[in-house]
């Protein structure tokens, strides 16, 4: 857990500021796809809206990890 810590200190400015513009994004699709599956549950009972819902929700988890995963790798690979 230090180390994992002490990766997140160690960032470059610019690795962790688009991280974090990316993270915060991903997060405005997160609410856009909870607000499109509540919307399904409670009013529209129409199919596409779920899958819509489901497939913007996954998309946006999916790009959270990749977003995690290359600010580490990009800079890493700055650092050597």
């Amino acid at each position: 857990m230090n180390k994992l810590i002490l990766l997140f200190n160690n960032l470059d400015k610019q690795s962790l500021k688009i991280m974090k513009y990316g993270i915060n994004t991903c997060f405005l699709f997160i609410i856009i796809a909870t607000i499109i599956l509540f919307n399904y549950l409670f009013f529209l009972h129409i199919i596409f809206f779920y899958s819509l819902g489901l497939f913007i929700l996954k998309i946006s988890l999916y790009f959270i990890i990749e977003f995690i995963i290359c600010g580490f790798i990009i800079d890493k690979i700055k650092k050597e």
